[in-house]
């Protein structure tokens, strides 16, 4: 027993021996941790130089434009000469742009760019010729920097500044803005003129062809004098300020061109409808053109609120002339929907901003273009009813009293606000009676519903024209040129909505009407395929006789 516990003394004496060192070594490693800072994770470190870069001061990327010059060169061009300067590397890629900032919106002139030398830069923009004079206004040149468009890696973000200056003094402005506004008003009277004019010899000239071929020379010397004209005027300035109406003058003048063309087609052939096509095309142009003339002179205009009474008194003059003495039960229906749109512009001079009156001109220019377009529109879709051929609806056609009263009242709630909003001194002329009573008067009694269905009435009777039309035209018969049928099925459809929104009990009718709307459509895509050979005649004739069948329904529900 004594052998055994020695063995075992002896066994723990060894150990102890081994795992001694090892012991000591792990407190010397624990107190040189201790007494020595521990290094940081990866993470920290990143943290710490990220902090420490952001701590330094970042350049500030200066890009200045100093000046802008107009420099004329000995043979009489001339250039627009920019400077400035940069703290950007030398080398680097600046690109300018130049623009007119008098017409709504600004116009670019032309473009430009150059490289950065010891820090400063020059650019010449353009190189104009004598003749083309520069406009009195507010032009602006920008320049920039991207570091996307640099062949050497900038380290700086996109910059870029502006610089505005005038050009001329008000007084040069207003005398050469007066002489372009003149010459404008004159051209678009010769266009109506021309087109009136060439309508009246094409039928005198029906029945005798002769009358049409001696005038021609004539006519042609017209054409020739409006596109001298144009190309003239269009190309004397360099940048115009009624740039939207300039750019429109030749389309006009081509029209006017096709329409020639078109008249000697119908004498020759005894058909009129690609005339009246032509036609068409130039009372829908011609309205847009003068419209986006007037909407230009009034925000063109030094004084706009001076603009604006002008304009003013211009549609009170139109509405007053004396009206035609022919007037039918469908143009009454016609104006009475013309109510609904509107009531839509009263709403609007409600929510007219009073506050500021350069907000309240710049909200009514745009609504008295509107207004007065809606004006045409129901003066020219009254001489379409009352007459029997289609003619020419260039000319403003006269109101009935009754509806002189009612633009009179929508044209007063305007004025009063404008007075509110200190646009206008005092109301021109006592105001008539109120908008909101016409409109109270016009919805009451069920007249709403009737007029849904008159509408729908006559638009299916139009949709039965066209099915014979495409009749016609499967089995031969038709030789004319195609008809716009998807421009014309969805051109009453707003109205008609309009309509129906204030009347929900045709809303069942109107449904039914808009599926017609599409089987037209359809059908007549169908037609297309079947002469392009790629449908059968008889799966086309089966459409037209589906078609035939709902159109018929549609005019026996517009009876109930």
């Amino acid at each position: 027993m004594r052998g055994d516990w020695y063995m075992r003394s002896d066994i723990k004496f060894c150990l102890c021996l081994y795992f001694l060192p090892i012991i000591f070594g792990l407190c010397s490693s624990l107190c040189i941790c201790w007494l020595l800072p521990l290094p940081a994770p990866n993470h920290v470190v990143a943290l710490a130089a990220t902090q420490e870069k952001a701590a330094l001061p970042v350049p500030v990327l200066s890009l200045r434009l100093e000046q802008a010059t107009i420099v004329h060169r000995p043979d009489g061009s001339y250039t627009c000469r920019c400077q400035g300067s940069s703290n950007l590397p030398d080398g680097a890629y600046l690109q300018f742009l130049w623009k007119y900032a008098r017409p709504q919106p600004a116009v670019a002139i032309v473009d430009g760019c150059t490289t950065l030398k010891q820090g400063r830069f020059s650019s010449d923009l353009g190189n104009f010729p004598a003749s083309r004079v520069i406009f009195p206004g507010s032009y602006q040149i920008t320049v920039f920097f991207s570091p996307a468009l640099q062949q050497q890696k900038i380290a700086a973000e996109f910059c870029e500044t502006n610089l505005t200056f005038m050009l001329g003094d008000e007084t040069q402005y207003a005398a050469l803005f007066a002489g372009e506004q003149a010459w404008l008003e004159k051209f678009l009277r010769e266009v109506a003129a021309s087109c009136n004019k060439i309508y009246g010899a094409y039928r005198a000239g029906q029945n005798k062809s002769d009358e049409w071929y001696r005038g021609r020379a004539s006519r042609e010397d017209w054409f020739m004098s409006l596109r001298q004209g144009e190309m003239a005027r269009g190309h004397l300035y360099l940048c115009h300020p009624f740039v939207k109406t300039v750019s429109q003058l030749r389309p006009l003048v081509n029209l006017l061109e096709m329409i020639e063309e078109a008249v000697e087609i119908s004498l020759q052939e005894k058909e009129d409808s690609f005339l009246h096509k032509r036609l068409g095309e130039m009372n829908d142009l011609y309205p847009a053109v003068y419209n986006d003339f007037l909407q230009e002179l009034m925000a063109l205009s030094l004084n706009p609120a001076d603009a604006l009474r002008a304009e003013l008194q211009n549609c009170r003059n139109e509405m007053r002339q004396t009206p035609p003495p022919h007037r039918t039960d469908n143009v009454v229906r016609e104006q009475a929907a013309y109510l609904v749109r509107l009531h839509l512009f009263y709403q609007e001079v409600e929510r007219l901003p009073l506050n500021s009156p350069a907000a309240f001109v710049a909200a009514s220019n745009d609504w008295l273009w509107r207004v007065r377009s809606i004006m045409a529109e129901l003066s020219k879709t009254q001489e379409a009813m009352g007459r029997e051929e289609t003619g020419l609806l260039l000319t403003p056609y006269p109101l009935p009293g009754e509806w002189r009263t009612v633009f009179d009242s929508l044209l007063a709630a305007w004025e009063q606000k404008a007075v509110s909003a200190k646009v206008l001194t005092a109301l021109s002329y006592p105001a008539p009676t109120s908008f909101s009573e016409h409109w109270q008067k016009f919805i009451a009694g069920g007249r709403v519903a009737e007029l849904v269905k008159w509408h729908i009435r006559r638009e299916s009777d139009r949709f039965a024209l066209y099915l014979q039309t495409m009749q016609k035209k499967m089995s031969g018969e038709s030789s004319g040129s195609e008809d716009d049928i998807p421009g014309v099925v969805v051109s009453r459809q707003a109205d008609i909505r309009l309509l129906t929104q204030l009347e929900p009990a045709t809303s069942l009718l109107f449904r039914d009407y808009l599926r017609v709307c599409g089987r037209l459509l359809y059908v007549d895509d169908v037609l297309s395929q079947c002469r392009q050979g790629e449908i059968g005649r008889e799966a086309a004739l089966a459409e037209l006789d589906r078609l035939k069948q709902e159109i018929a329904a549609l005019q026996a529900a517009c009876q109930k």
